[in-house]
């Protein structure tokens, strides 16, 4: 019984992190469903919410003044979740008509602020996109080429992470391949999350006010999916942004952005049904679900490993692996200057911080907590 769940964690743990992929990427050798992209100039609504954001929100309109699109059809909301500093001023300071500036009477977080900016909005697409996200001027004209297509409900962009040395074997080396398997994704049909820094969606799709306990880069996907409509990628647009450097930081965004994804999906689990979602259920399943249980699994696979540790070479194998991995990771975090400059380290103790983040976000979870309202990691 033992040998049986060791082999079983182990069979789990590589097809999450790495049969997924690979049966993603073959998929997508075979179907490849294009977008109906077209030469098209529908009315644009740019939403910005912020929260005390007056060292970055200048920089900010800038580069969407910035935008190469006809400026009668751009219009730039500004919506303050009850910020108490200079933002309100530095936003009236630029005195353009394509900017309207909103302010809620008291905070009510990210996604309520939101859904107060959308009843000023009367444009055909909407652009949502976070403060700290920077793009090229010709990003609002690529991405809504894709609405020509009808059966697009949502555009992401790609994300682009600008690290430092020591952030760039870990977080980098996870973002980039989370965008592989999104893009392979994207070829066979749809994608489960957009990139919540700068994505448009159809106005229809935000008539309903959005849950506040709810990621909006999840929950986008998941309505425009249970309408039929597809989530795709358009890899020429890019979303910079600036890791933070701070671990405890990014723990925090990381248990906030789980607390809230597991609230979406298990809200929502008819997507899990396989007979009538197909390729969708496969990736929620998949891409949400087992890498949430994924901790559970790393844990059984060490407690197993030890109980039959010399029942073979294998066994004996993997908990030495384990076991160095677990003394490199521990090591990190004790002496981080040491082990500062060693890629695969850097790699493996964000991939472990994140599985911690994982059970956390798990208790809170159970308990029944949920985040509407939270200050956003500064960049």
């Amino acid at each position: 019984m033992i040998e049986f769940v060791y082999f079983l964690s182990i069979l789990i743990l590589f097809y999450t992190y790495i049969g997924y992929p690979v049966t993603l990427f073959l998929v997508s050798l075979v179907v490849h469903r294009r977008v109906d992209r077209g030469s098209i100039t529908p009315t644009v609504t740019v939403i910005i919410p912020v929260h005390n954001e007056e060292v970055m929100i200048g920089k900010k309109i800038e580069n969407c003044l910035g935008y190469d699109y006809p400026t009668e059809i751009l219009k730039i909301i500004v919506v303050s979740d009850y910020s108490t500093d200079s933002t309100e001023k530095i936003v009236k300071d630029f005195c353009s008509e394509q900017i309207q500036f909103l302010s809620t009477s008291e905070r009510v977080g990210k996604v309520s602020a939101q859904n107060y900016a959308m009843q000023f909005v009367d444009s055909e697409i909407v652009i949502f996109t976070d403060v700290a996200i920077m793009n090229r001027k010709g990003c609002v004209k690529l991405i809504v080429k894709n609405f020509n297509d009808k059966k697009i409900g949502a555009v992401s962009c790609r994300d682009v992470a600008i690290v430092d040395d020591y952030t760039s074997g870990g977080e980098g080396s996870y973002i980039r391949y989370d965008m592989k398997i999104r893009s392979y994704a994207s070829r066979i049909g749809s994608i489960i999350g957009v990139t919540g820094g700068f994505y448009a969606v159809r106005k229809e799709l935000t008539n309903d006010a959005w849950n506040p306990a709810f990621p909006p880069d999840f929950f986008v996907a998941l309505k425009c999916i249970e309408r039929g409509l597809r989530v795709v990628e358009d890899i020429r647009i890019k979303a910079y942004y600036k890791i933070t450097p701070r671990n405890q930081d990014e723990f925090k965004r990381k248990v906030r952005t789980l607390n809230r994804g597991m609230h979406a999906l298990f809200s929502n689990k008819r997507l899990l049904n396989f007979f009538k979602f197909g390729m969708v259920s496969y990736e929620l399943i998949c891409h949400k679900v087992l890498r949430w249980l994924s901790p559970i699994f790393l844990i059984v696979l060490l407690c197993s490993n030890i109980l039959i540790w010399n029942n073979s070479i294998f066994t004996i194998l993997t908990l030495s692996v384990q076991l160095l991995l677990y003394l490199m990771i521990l090591f990190a975090f004790l002496s981080r200057d040491i082990f500062r400059n060693i890629v695969i380290i850097r790699i493996f103790k964000f991939f472990y911080l994140a599985n911690i983040a994982i059970l956390k976000a798990w208790f809170e979870y159970l308990k029944g907590k949920s985040y509407v309202m939270w200050e956003p990691t500064k960049r």
